[in-house]
């Protein structure tokens, strides 16, 4: 989905109600905060108020980027470390990022304490942490593991066949646990495998078990 008109012209009046300066640049737009250029996509909001229409969204969203979130050192980020689905044409430069499909790719994020705000990880962070992509994706599997297992699979009855829905509560990354390490041992018992995952969006999963393909 592209950036719709309504949720641009949203933004650019919320940061001109601040007194912020803001730039067009490719893939976005761009501030300066605290003397550091941030590139800004819109793409993401623009689905959630797509489906929501929750002028309220907006103001949220400049908020967080607006609040530089410190980087914290390597012990206390890594349990924070998580990947998020992000579609491939979006620019990721500014990401370290796997793509998985010709539409999708996972891209590292470390999330706050309180879980409010998600801080695409870059090359230029990853270094001054000592670590590679390798052992980033590592740690990020290994936590996207624990908030599978704390997660549950609901079923819905839909005719004579069986819908499952991913239940979390960490909603954000709702459609990044299809990617977890042990998917398989968590819907098996309840809707057999292999099933097929339909992602409408980030905080939504429809799993279809094999035997109702049709």
């Amino acid at each position: 989905m592209s950036v719709t008109a309504e949720v641009a012209t949203l933004f650019l009046e919320e940061l001109a109600r601040r007194g912020i300066p803001v730039t067009v640049a490719d893939g976005g737009y761009q501030i300066d905060r605290d003397g550091t250029t941030v590139t800004i996509s819109l793409e993401n909001l623009s689905r959630e108020f797509a489906r929501d229409r929750d002028p309220g969204q907006i103001t949220r969203f400049v908020d967080t980027v607006l609040c530089r979130p410190l980087i914290p050192v390597w012990l206390e980020v890594r349990p924070r470390l998580r990947w998020s689905l992000e579609p491939t044409d979006m620019s990721l430069t500014e990401a370290l990022h796997e793509v998985v499909s010709d539409r999708v790719a996972l891209v590292l994020v470390c999330v706050s304490p309180d879980e409010t705000q998600i801080t695409w990880v870059s090359p230029t962070t990853a270094a001054s942490w000592g670590q590679t992509k390798e052992s980033l994706l590592a740690a990020a599997a290994e936590n996207m593991a624990t908030l599978l297992a704390r997660s549950q699979i609901d079923t819905l009855a839909v005719e004579s066949h069986t819908l499952g829905m991913v239940n979390t509560e960490f909603t954000a990354f709702k459609a990044a646990l299809v990617f977890a390490p042990d998917l398989r041992a968590v819907v098996e018992p309840v809707l057999g495998w292999p099933v097929f995952a339909v992602l409408p969006c980030r905080d939504f999963v429809y799993l279809i078990p094999d035997r109702d393909r049709a």
